[in-house]
């Protein structure tokens, strides 16, 4: 193999790499769109959660100690966390993973700089946050 064959090898695989790399992409649409579709079409036969906190809290909802009627539960649940900080905030975020519905903080004045956990527990899913109040 001459050293002209080796770099047309290695052009037609980088030109491979490209077009798989486009057609992920493509599949990934796809797929947003496809689940897009289910969801609004899971909403509408009124189960009781959503496609995504299907696929979200499955795992956990194969478990018979939780199942769909504990996972229910922890959707309706409510949790006040006293002090959002170093121990608090990886509890609220562990919490909001686990499907709670409703989870209250208490913040003091000089924990504001602790705020953007507020941003990163709103990936966690769907629930409501509530500010217990300043103090």
């Amino acid at each position: 193999m001459t050293t002209a064959d080796e770099k047309e090898l290695v052009q037609r695989i980088n030109e491979l790499e490209k077009e798989l790399k486009r057609l992920r992409l493509q599949q990934n649409a796809r797929n947003r769109e496809t689940l897009a579709s289910k969801q609004s079409e899971v909403s509408n036969a009124g189960l009781p959660l959503e496609l995504d906190e299907y696929i979200r809290y499955g795992r956990q909802m194969i478990l018979p100690q939780i199942g769909l009627p504990g996972q229910l539960a922890l959707k309706k649940a409510s949790v006040l966390v006293v002090g959002a900080g170093g121990l608090g905030c990886p509890v609220l975020l562990y919490l909001a993973a686990a499907g709670i519905g409703n989870l209250i903080d208490s913040l003091s004045r000089s924990y504001l700089d602790r705020k953007d956990w507020h941003r990163r527990l709103r990936l966690c899913g769907p629930f409501q946050l509530t500010q217990a109040g300043l103090t």
